[in-house]
């Protein structure tokens, strides 16, 4: 149960960052930055930066993308501990 809500998580962040990356370019009204680092950190680091990459958004902003790095680092450790300590398994 938990790795399909993961995913689902993980595909609606990445949706919101190509969504701000689209408004970007429109020069539209934009997602903060703080939202957008709120989304990644429950949860949804992997959508984040799939999004980042695959759309070039937010990589030269070094503060923002330490800020990520940070979050991913976070979320890997937890999950890992969860899955050293047998509460969750790998898929």
């Amino acid at each position: 149960l938990v790795l399909p809500l993961l995913l689902l998580w993980n595909g609606i962040v990445y949706s919101m960052y190509a969504d701000d990356k689209r408004r970007a370019l429109l020069k539209e009204w934009r997602i903060s930055e703080n939202d957008l680092l709120a989304v990644a950190f429950v949860g949804g680091a992997i959508g984040a930066i799939a999004a980042c990459m695959v759309t070039r958004h937010k990589t030269q902003k070094k503060s923002f993308a330490d800020r990520l790095f940070i979050i991913a680092l976070i979320q890997m450790l937890l999950f890992g501990g969860l899955i050293g300590l047998g509460v969750t398994t790998p898929a």
